[in-house]
């Protein structure tokens, strides 16, 4: 089948518009609220115990730490949140918990005392909102207009946790105590929204003066009043799902205005197509031109008709390294390239997804060589140091899908820009919502369900982490399991 899809690419005509990984403070806009029935929560469903693990349900009362043993340490084993279910397997006892210990199913000691018996199932965390957020492609319209196409089918398809949105240009919102403060008019809160943080919100409410956000403490914001992150779709390949034909690799447009297709490997060559924002290539895996930086892409506008696309032009393409030394066979393992801004997951040889993601820009580079995920958690704050200058300060609430490697620097999931494929964080690796998701829920440690937090530990050993630019790999930097920090990430 032809490598590009015909409705990819665009006439020679039009061009494709330039989609910003940060705000442009000189557009104005006015926001007209969506309809409060648009938020939806989906549960992803209660996990039944597995098999052969008999388990009794219990409801966290209060956030609590996880231990190796029944016993409150330094060493940590994971973390659980109040109000989430977790199977305990067995009661034992222990040392520092007025009762008993539970062990629980993956393997970890809870204090019991913060826990009570539950007829509720746990679920896979994080619970993502079903939220009709602008587009990308629509965020110049929506910045100018204050709107966006609502789509009901975007409710099937739920990106993540939270609502997240800034205070920021004519978005001006005020936080109230309560819904009840903000329909009687009384004074809004002492506790106001700053203009470097990203927030998150629980869900929209409906009130006799619109909509409002809600956060979990029960403060609320007016919906127009918030700028709403526009959330970005950009997803990576499943190559087990959909794998490339032999002898090709995978590539992307990164440009943000786009890309060029021509007839031959040459900048003055005619164009056959123009290519928008990161679309998908399948490249002939070996260069067409001595230098590297020409790639055919066969069958490009049907059987026969080839098309050559070059990484001056706006283009990303997969490349290989050797593999980190004492990798296990079929073990699940993650290699960045930086100057490609290229991931890949291999099983041991075997690449099964590669995406496009965005590394440390200039001045906050990702640093290089071999490491280990050693801890992973379903969303966590991410701050700037405090002694970081005015004009790079930020606080990022709830960033999803957090696979720390070193520390202050994670996996993660990002939802304020949507630049992959370009260099944008502040040294972390950025991944769309859905590619997040997709490596969070297979890299080890595994996160049992219910839990917040899981740390590697000797029995329950990270995934490896490979981050080079090009051929130069780096050093080995893996902890010895368990030897880690307190982490809080940088993004």
């Amino acid at each position: 089948m032809p490598v590009l899809l015909l409705s990819l690419l665009l006439p020679l005509s039009s061009a494709s518009p330039a989609l910003p990984t940060r705000e442009d403070p000189s557009l104005p806009g006015v926001l007209d609220a969506p309809p409060a029935e648009l938020v939806l929560p989906v549960a992803p469903g209660p996990i039944e115990p597995e098999d052969g693990v008999a388990g009794e349900p219990h409801l966290l009362l209060r956030s609590d730490w996880v231990y190796p043993g029944p016993r409150r340490t330094r060493v940590r084993r994971g973390r659980v949140t109040r109000d989430e279910v977790v199977v305990v397997t067995g009661r034992v006892e222990g040392a520092g918990c007025r009762g008993p210990w539970g062990r629980l199913a993956g393997e970890g000691y809870l204090c019991l005392d913060r826990a009570t018996p539950t007829d509720a199932l746990p679920t896979a965390l994080p619970r993502v909102l079903a939220f009709d957020a602008p587009e990308p492609a629509e965020f110049w319209s929506y910045v100018e207009t204050g709107t966006w196409d609502q789509d009901p089918d975007a409710l099937a398809d739920a990106l993540v946790p939270w609502i997240y949105g800034k205070r920021w240009r004519r978005w001006q919102g005020v936080f109230y105590d309560s819904v009840e403060d903000f329909e009687r008019g009384r004074d809004p809160s002492e506790d106001q929204l700053e203009g470097n943080r990203k927030y998150h919100f629980a869900g929209v409410e409906p009130t006799t003066r619109g909509p409002v956000l809600v956060r979990r403490n029960g403060q609320v914001v007016p919906l127009d009043g918030i700028h709403l992150y526009p959330l970005p779709r950009f997803t990576g390949r499943d190559l087990g799902e959909d794998p490339l034909p032999p002898g090709r690799i995978a590539g992307w447009v990164h440009g943000y205005e786009g890309g060029v297709l021509r007839t031959e490997p040459r900048a003055d060559a005619a164009v056959l197509a123009e290519l928008p924002y990161h679309a998908f290539l399948e490249l002939d895996a070996a260069p067409a031109d001595l230098d590297g930086r020409w790639w055919r892409v066969p069958d490009a506008l049907g059987d026969g008709v080839d098309g050559y696309v070059s990484e001056e032009e706006g283009v990303r393409r997969w490349s290989s390294a050797p593999p980190p030394a004492d990798l296990p066979a079929q073990e699940l393992w993650v290699d960045v390239d930086v100057r490609q801004q290229i991931l890949t997951v291999y099983e041991g040889l075997s690449p099964v997804y590669v995406t496009l993601v965005s590394t440390g820009k200039r001045g906050h580079s990702t640093p290089l060589g071999t490491f280990r995920v050693f801890d992973k958690m379903v969303t966590v704050d991410m701050m700037s140091r405090k002694d970081a200058p005015e004009d790079d300060r930020y606080h990022v609430e709830e960033v999803p899908w957090s696979m720390h490697f070193w520390p202050r620097y994670a996996l993660h999931g990002a939802y304020w820009h949507w630049g992959f494929g370009n260099r944008a964080s502040h040294g972390c690796v950025n991944l769309s919502p859905r590619d997040a998701r997709w490596i969070f829920d297979r890299l080890d440690p595994e996160l049992p369900p219910g839990w917040h937090t899981v740390f590697e530990d000797a029995g329950h050993p990270g995934a490896v982490l490979r981050i080079r630019d090009g051929q130069v790999l780096g050093r080995d930097r893996r902890f010895p399991p368990g030897e880690h920090w307190d982490v809080k990430a940088s993004r």
